[in-house]
Formats: structure tokens, sequence, C-alpha cells
């Protein structure tokens, strides 16, 4: 078992290592999910999770982050 999530972590810290990734660490992501609460503030962590997954990409904001938040909570 421990080999297998050893495995698992290797296998994520590899993923994250990409350049592509370098945006997303803990200061930004921390900012980022401020920003979800302040538009839904009854969110769960999950939620938060899942709403950055689907609307934050590397050259966002808080500011423009806010916005497309905004645009989805009114759609």
């Amino acid at each position: 078992m421990e080999k297998k999530i050893e495995k698992i972590q290797n296998e994520m810290a590899a993923i994250f290592a990409d350049p592509m990734f370098a945006y997303i660490n803990e200061s930004t992501t921390r900012k980022m999910s401020e920003v979800v609460r302040d538009v839904f503030p009854d969110v769960t962590r999950n939620e938060i999770a899942a709403c950055l997954s689907m609307y934050w990409e590397k050259e966002d904001t808080p500011e423009s982050l806010y916005k497309k938040l905004m645009a989805s909570k009114v759609a």
C-alpha cells in the first residue's frame, strides 16, 4: 500500500513540476480560493477545487477570475 501511495505522489509531483503548472502554488491557490469564497460564500472545499479546475487559467488574475465567476453565477 505504501509503495502505491509513494508512486502516486511521485507521479503527481512530476505533473506539477511541469512549467505549464508553474502558476499553481500555495500562494496563488490561496488567493484564487478566496476569490471563489467571495463569489460563493457557502462553498465547500471540494466545490472550490472544482470551481478552480473549471475556471482558473494560467493568465488569470484574482480580478479576472472574479469576473468569470460572477458571469457564471448570473448565467
